[in-house]
């Protein structure tokens, strides 16, 4: 006798090519989404009709490192989890892997037992942007300012009513509570190959590297600026970590000041808020549940409203 259980998995995926993580369908016509393509893929292994629910519903364009969705089935394919993990991975287009699959209680629910999601936009801040970057990143020539972003962006931290950040108000709650923001800089190295050239070149000529304590003069060595906005909440309004984003360049930029962005919060005022940022930088990184409660690496807290970025 077989008894249904439900399993977890972690999904990672490239939004690029995709209409989002939910199922679509508009004039009776479906569109490629992640979920339509994890369901496809192991309907072969558990049987038609199995639905899978993810943890957030990520936008056309949204990239996914550590995406969360659960699925019910028969009990029997629980006891080879490699193998089952295998075979899904197999029927998968190259875009979408799932890295590991668990059982867990039946109550336990991608989305509803979440406690929080962290996602991350990724900047690359310098003149020209790498090709190989363009995909899951915004490029943004003007020099950002970190301390500004980063002030800016404490304001956001706390439970705050969203509607500000939000593509538009539906139905439900607008209040949104994030736990943590962080804005860094990082450096994307490129493959230089100045150690195959003469130390004449390698340690630029004068030509090259402008007036003596010229700050604009070029370095070869460096590599390419990527700024990260980090923020985990315990759910997010369409668009409002896009929104954000676009909010705290203004601020790196020095046309809105750190103040600005709690005015916004406090005064609902959307048509200052910046322009949305590109869905390509931003990609899902984490979702957090309740290891004690489950057993997992990630709490039996039901996330308010929608999530969807």
């Amino acid at each position: 006798m077989t008894w249904d259980v439900r399993l977890l998995a972690i999904v990672e995926y490239d939004g690029t090519d995709f209409a989002g993580f939910q199922l679509q369908a508009h004039d009776g016509v479906s569109t490629r989404t992640v979920q339509a393509e994890l369901e496809q893929a192991v309907a072969p292994l558990t049987g038609q009709g199995t639905r899978i629910a993810g943890a957030g519903r990520t936008d056309s364009g949204v990239h996914a490192a550590g995406q969360v969705v659960h699925l019910d089935t028969e009990a029997y394919l629980a006891r080879d989890l490699p193998r089952f993990l295998r075979a899904w991975n197999a029927r998968l287009p190259d875009d979408v892997r799932v890295h590991e699959v668990r059982p867990v209680p039946g109550h336990v629910h991608a989305r509803y037992s979440a406690i929080s999601r962290t996602y991350c936009y990724r900047i690359v801040n310098a003149p020209i942007c790498p090709p190989l970057l363009r995909r899951y990143s915004h490029h943004v020539r003007t020099p950002l300012a970190l301390a500004a972003m980063s002030e800016g962006a404490r304001h956001l931290v706390g439970r705050h009513d969203f509607a500000p950040f939000a593509a538009r108000e539906g139905p439900g709650s607008t209040r949104r509570e994030v736990l943590r923001v962080r804005v860094t800089e990082q450096w994307a190295v490129r493959p230089l190959i100045w150690h195959t050239f003469p130390q004449s070149v390698v340690e630029a000529p004068s030509r090259l590297a402008g007036p003596a304590g010229s700050t604009n003069a070029p370095r070869l060595f460096e590599g390419t600026r990527v700024v990260a906005v980090e923020i985990e909440a315990n759910a997010f309004l369409r668009h409002m970590m896009r929104r954000i984003v676009g909010t705290l360049v203004e601020v790196g930029q020095g046309s809105l000041s750190t103040g600005e962005v709690a005015a916004i919060l406090a005064g609902g005022e959307k048509h200052r808020v910046g322009q949305s940022a590109p869905a390509r930088g931003l990609c899902l990184q984490h979702v957090r549940y309740d290891l004690d409660a489950y057993d997992l690496d990630t709490a039996d807290a039901r996330s308010q409203g929608t999530e969807s970025e």
